[in-house]
């Protein structure tokens, strides 16, 4: 009934909101430890002490910490432009040359502002004893929210390397609302093409016959101008593959960017 949809998009609004905010509090907490790279320099010692592969999962991390930990996305950067990847060499003049010295005149917050899904206040006309029990209510939600949050962080990335065990082919209707990863064709300077994995979200389902959804993709995969909600055929014979159109269903406690190396180790390969 309508009653118990609106508990269940309440409920899903909530976790959806945890999840970004336990990224926030990360890459937050990151910003403020040794990891952070402050200074040109440390960006080159930095990278002088990794393999290329790493270098650029590195950057990345440097460059969210700016952008998710402080909360300032224009301090972003795409990771692909029109199926291209950037090179971590790219990734890092834009961490030294934009990123870095931006961050300079920021005021850092002692922590991140969760933004939690709220209905809206009363109308005009309700009693002063309605409105006080409803913000009492909200206050409460907030610190039960942070607390919880916390200690998801915690436990989430209490370890470099997640090991993720493979699930059962979970049924198109049951996707929505899950994390995803589909692996995409991607085309580098070079001319060399590479798979490489996509996340986001499972917003709708389309069809059940066809296999088909809409993906909330996240923004760190989409080029220039491209819709975030985007459909996809998740077709169940691409399931747990490690090719072009290959797709997973990723758990909770799996990061929110896909690594290829841990997350998806267990992936058949084609």
């Amino acid at each position: 009934n309508k009653k118990e949809k609106q508990v269940v998009l309440k409920k899903s609004g909530i976790e959806r909101a945890q999840k970004k905010y336990i990224e926030k509090l990360h890459y937050h907490h990151l910003y403020q430890s040794d990891e952070c790279w402050n200074t040109v320099d440390e960006v080159d010692r930095g990278l002088a002490r990794l393999s290329d592969s790493q270098k650029l999962k590195a950057v990345k991390e440097q460059i969210k910490m700016r952008s998710i930990g402080l909360e300032h996305m224009e301090l972003h950067h795409a990771w692909t432009r029109n199926r291209v990847a950037y090179t971590w060499q790219e990734l890092a003049t834009h961490l030294k040359d934009v990123s870095i010295p931006a961050q300079q005149g920021l005021d850092v917050p002692s922590n991140p502002q969760p933004q939690m899904p709220m209905r809206k206040l009363p109308q005009l006309g309700k009693l002063a004893s309605d409105v006080a029990a409803i913000n009492e209510a909200r206050e409460k939600a907030t610190v039960d929210f942070i607390d919880e949050a916390k200690l998801k962080k915690d436990e989430k990335y209490a370890g470099d390397l997640i090991e993720k065990s493979v699930e059962e082919l979970p049924k198109t209707d049951e996707l929505l609302g899950r994390r995803i990863a589909k692996m995409f064709e991607f085309e580098e300077p070079c001319g060399k093409k590479q798979n490489d994995w996509c996340v986001g979200e499972v917003v709708a389902v389309k069809s059940l016959r066809t296999q088909t959804v809409h993906v909330e993709w996240d923004k760190q995969y989409l080029r220039p101008g491209e819709p975030t909600v985007q459909e996809e055929k998740l077709l169940r014979s691409k399931y747990n593959k490690s090719s072009s159109g290959g797709w997973i269903v990723l758990d909770e406690e799996d990061h929110d960017e896909a690594d290829e190396t841990n997350i998806f180790s267990h992936v058949e390969a084609m």
